[in-house]
């Protein structure tokens, strides 16, 4: 049945419209009306409807139907493929029904297979970069929803003509169909059903592991402050009635007995420390009498006169390090006469946390009331800092959990930025609320469990709809053979039931209804036979009489056949020799061709059907030139006058014809001229020759694409040559500086040991060892450079501080003619690999003391600023600088810089630090003027 049949039958005009916009409506509304199973994993019907447009209107409209159907997807999931998806659905479902005569659900099914789900692959995870579990179960699941769209669209139009008995549909289909349909949508329905409820299980599970482990930590906390809480208030109970001389025994004994204190110090009133311990810090300084007047706790703890942790600060007393106190106010007669501080060690504290949350990967994070980190196993955060996140939206769950869900680029699936969410759960610490301890739980590790297992469930129940349509298949096959031989059989009947031994094999089937069919053709068909062979006795009688009466009148026209016998044989020689020449023109592989006056006379039957004719009278009388592409009619017209008029022999040439479509195809044709009732004539014999145009194209394309590829490959070898070139120059024009001073300082050191001058040995044995130095700094620089693509990071904790100080003191060394002033901020800690860092810092800080050397008071400074709360590391000089023109050049490897002479270097040093700095997932930059020095700024992942 044709798809568009019912609707030119029965739907006409306005209700063909009514019945489109009404179908696309209801498509509109099976998609708004979805199934969710969780989060963006949804079923959605408007196919149906779609599928409906196409048997109902045909494959035009059934086309945009769907697509204004599919259209609502982007609402839902803010991306537009999915629209391209089911587009093609149906314009696939529809060709592979309209010409390959394939039913619906299989043509469907054929689809997803090969041509849907790899476009879900394609979309999702190519070119939105869905993870691949997620893409999984989105080829799947669609898959699954357009198979069950298309069952239930097809047993809807099946009821409908079965209804309406507009058109014929087949018993096999229907058996199909029906056996598909119930056992697909039961396990459909379970499975949305059992999934939805896992979702919420897990759900559930996650916050309820977040509750219990927060509360088992604050707990723990609390405990752990309180134990600390209860010495440090009685010393300072202690303090309110003895001298400080008294309390110093007091406060070592108490810092002694609890490893969880780093240092004790008894403050009177101005904030002045009169007891400590220890006495002398590391730095080898006394402890007594530092002041703490200006810490912000102190006027809380005069105005509460209670004991309070507090803020993280900068230790003043030892090394500068992070630190936290337990604070307890000393309190003579109601009055505040100073306070004791006990300053925090938090290993303790840090251990259990990284234990407790080591189990799915939790995050943890302790502030101050200030907002600044005390600690964290967060690696964005840093102490001393203020707490924050990346761009996101943080929004309310429950009275307890809130879901934090990071900024993700556009057309990101809503499974996804789950997967990428966390819960989060505040706890405040200390009687006062003085720290927050922040719990963050990843949702990942759970999605991937829950999708691990859905994928499974829903790949298994993929394969049994899969093995249902093929048994729904077989089965309705089997059901429908003895109905498809009995209609084989009975197609000619009367014709088998009139030959002399009718020999008729009646199929058999264990089907009750359809073996009783087969039984009354049985019977009907023996019925026949018997009349048949009671006819054919009277046609026997009836020819024998007539043969009788014939008899006389063969005597009487014998004579006349003897007379006429010679002439007979003459023409009965012309007629066989003609037959003979009409049998091999018309059974010829080649077009044949006549025609007289500009019209065809006669064609074969390849000729007919080459031009696409159904009968001759499609093409004869008609004139030859509409069979002629306009481009070849001009010199067809010339070519037909010389053989008609001028008397030329046979052409063979070739030319593009027309069929009666109007598609073109080439041909070469041989010409011939001939008379036909004394007039000019043409015989035109020709050969479809377009599949060999087609692949003399093909093949000069292919050389094209060939050369082109040539010529590409080529050009690169040339840049490639060129580079080599340049990296060859440059590599000879780094080590040839520092050669040429050992050649020096070897020749110079020469002569010093000839004249005994002990004094310029020492100097020029320094600077042979400064520039064996530096050769093998560009030498590691050259191999490192080579090897970074394919090393390994060995990630570790690296003090920067520690690894730029030992290099600048060995520069230093080698500039003994120069003082340099070096500044370098203390503890600067990052993870990387120690050896490539320090080939980097290598360069930095040997071009800094290089283009600094001319200055009168060279300075260098390494630190460290903030970017979007990010670590920005610095290495900056007085120099001579340079022109930020330059800078598109100063990290291209082996480039050189012409800045007024001030740069002979060939930015080896350069390029090696930027592709370490890229290694560690980071970015580095400059700033510089001419004259005014340079600064080289670098991040670390």
């Amino acid at each position: 049945m044709e798809l568009s049949t019912v609707c030119h039958g029965h739907f006409a005009g306005k209700n063909r419209a009514y019945l489109l916009l009404t179908l696309i409506a209801a498509g509109l509304l099976g998609n708004y009306f979805k199934f969710p199973i969780f989060l963006n994993i949804d079923f959605l019907f408007g196919s149906i409807f779609a599928l409906l447009a196409l048997q109902f209107c045909g494959l035009r409209l059934g086309i945009t139907a769907a697509a204004i159907i599919a259209s609502y997807t982007y609402t839902l999931w803010n991306h537009p493929y999915t629209i391209i998806i089911l587009t093609a659905e149906v314009l696939i479902v529809g060709l592979l029904m309209e010409r390959r005569k394939i039913g619906m659900v299989l043509a469907d099914t054929l689809y997803w297979l090969f041509i849907g789900m790899p476009l879900v692959y394609l979309f999702y995870h190519v070119v939105m970069l869905v993870p691949a579990s997620s893409t999984h179960i989105v080829m799947i699941k669609q898959a699954m929803n357009g198979i069950a769209n298309a069952l239930i669209a097809r047993l809807l139009f099946t009821a409908y003509l079965l209804r309406t008995r507009q058109s014929l549909i087949s018993f096999r289909e229907i058996i199909y169909n029906l056996l598909a349909f119930f056992v697909l949508f039961p396990a459909l329905i379970l499975l949305g059903i059992n999934s939805r409820s896992d979702f919420n299980n897990t759900d559930q599970r996650i916050r309820s592991s977040l509750q219990e482990d927060i509360t088992r930590d604050e707990q723990r906390l609390q405990t752990w402050i309180r134990n600390r809480k209860s010495a440090i208030i009685n010393l300072a109970a202690m303090a309110s009635t003895r001298p400080p001389q008294q309390m110093q025994p007091y406060l070592e004994l108490a810092r002694q007995s609890d490893l969880n204190f780093i240092r004790i110090g008894l403050q009177d009133q101005t904030a002045t420390t009169t007891a400590y311990t220890p006495l002398v810090d590391e730095l080898g300084k006394r402890t007594i009498g530092t002041n703490y007047a200006d810490r912000p706790f102190i006027p809380t703890l005069r105005q509460t006169l209670k004991p309070m942790l507090s803020e993280v600060s900068q230790s003043r007393i030892g090394l500068p390090k992070p630190r936290v106190l337990l604070l307890a106010p000393v309190v003579n007669h109601g009055t505040y006469a100073g306070f004791v501080a006990g300053i925090l060690s938090l290993d303790q504290l840090r251990d259990h946390l990284d234990k407790s949350t080591a189990q799915n990967a939790k995050l943890y994070t302790l502030i101050d009331k200030n907002n600044n980190v005390i600690m964290s196993n967060r690696p964005d955060q840093q102490v001393m800092t203020p707490f924050t996140r990346l761009a996101g939206k943080l929004t309310r769950v429950d009275a307890q959990i809130s879901q934090w869900i990071p900024q993700l680029p556009p057309n990101t699936p809503i499974s996804e930025r789950w997967q990428k969410s966390y819960y989060v759960m505040e706890a405040e610490v200390g009687d006062l609320a003085e720290w927050k301890l922040i719990l963050e739980q990843p949702i990942a590790p759970f999605q991937n469990a829950l999708y691990k297992e859905f994928t499974g469930s829903l790949t298994v129940l993929f394969a049994i709809l899969l093995g249902s349509l093929a048994l729904a298949e077989l089965l309705s096959r089997r059901a429908n053979i003895a109905l498809e031989q009995l209609l084989t059989i009975t197609k000619d009947l009367p014709a088998r039931m009139a030959s002399t031994a009718p020999d008729i094999s009646w199929p058999e089937s264990r089907i009750t209804e359809t073996n009783q069919l087969i039984a009354n053709f049985q019977v009907t068909s023996d019925s026949l036979a018997s009349q048949y062979r009671e006819v054919q006795q009277s046609n026997e009688q009836l020819e024998f009489r007539v043969q009788e009466r014939t008899a006389a009148v063969d005597e009487i026209n014998a004579a006349l056949l003897a007379e006429l016998r010679e002439r007979k044989l003459i023409e009965l020689a012309l007629g066989k020799s003609e037959k003979r020449f009409r049998r091999m023109i018309e059974s010829s592989p080649n077009l044949v061709m006549m025609h007289c006056a500009g019209k065809f006379t006669y064609l074969n039957p390849k000729a007919m059907a080459t031009f696409g004719a159904n009968t001759s009278d499609q093409l004869l009388d008609t004139p030859v030139m509409e069979r002629v592409h306009p481009d070849y009619r001009a010199l067809e017209r010339e070519r037909i006058k010389a053989i008609t008029e001028l008397g030329s022999q046979a052409s063979t040439f070739e030319e593009q014809l027309l069929r009666l479509d109007n598609s073109a195809f080439y041909a070469s044709v041989t010409a011939m001229p001939f008379e036909m009732d004394g007039d000019s004539a043409v015989l035109i014999i020709a050969v479809d020759i377009s599949t060999r145009k087609q692949v003399e194209k093909a093949l000069l394309e292919l050389n094209d694409t060939l050369e082109q590829q040539v010529a590409s490959r080529t050009k690169e070898l040339e840049a490639t040559n060129k580079d080599l070139a340049s990296f060859s120059y440059s590599i000879s024009h780094e080590l040839r500086a520092p050669i040429a001073r050992l050649e020096g300082f070897s020749r110079i050191l020469t002569e010093c040991v000839a004249t005994a001058e002990t004094a310029n040995l020492q100097h020029y044995a320094e600077r042979i060892g400064f520039s064996s130095r530096r050769l093998m700094t560009v030498v590691d620089s050259l191999l490192l450079m080579n090897r970074i693509p394919r090393l390994q990071l060995q990630r570790e904790s690296v003090d920067l501080s520690a690894l730029s100080r030992e290099i600048c003191q060995e520069l230093q060394e080698d500039c003994t003619s120069q003082h340099f002033l070096v500044e370098i901020v203390p503890n600067l800690l990052v993870q990387g690999d120690r050896t490539m860092l320090q080939v980097c810092m290598q360069n930095l800080l040997g071009n800094a003391f290089k283009y600094s050397m001319k200055v009168t008071d060279p300075a260098i400074i390494v630190g460290v600023t903030g970017q979007d709360h990010r670590p920005v590391y610095f290495v900056r000089d007085n120099g001579a600088g340079f022109d930020m023109a330059f800078v598109s050049k100063l990290f291209q490897p082996f480039s050189r810089l012409h800045n007024d002479h001030e740069f002979e270097g060939t930015g080896i040093g350069l390029a090696t630090a930027q592709k370490i700095i890229e290694k560690h997932s980071g970015q580095i930059w400059a700033d510089a003027r001419p004259g005014s020095g340079a600064t080289f700024f670098f991040t670390l992942g």
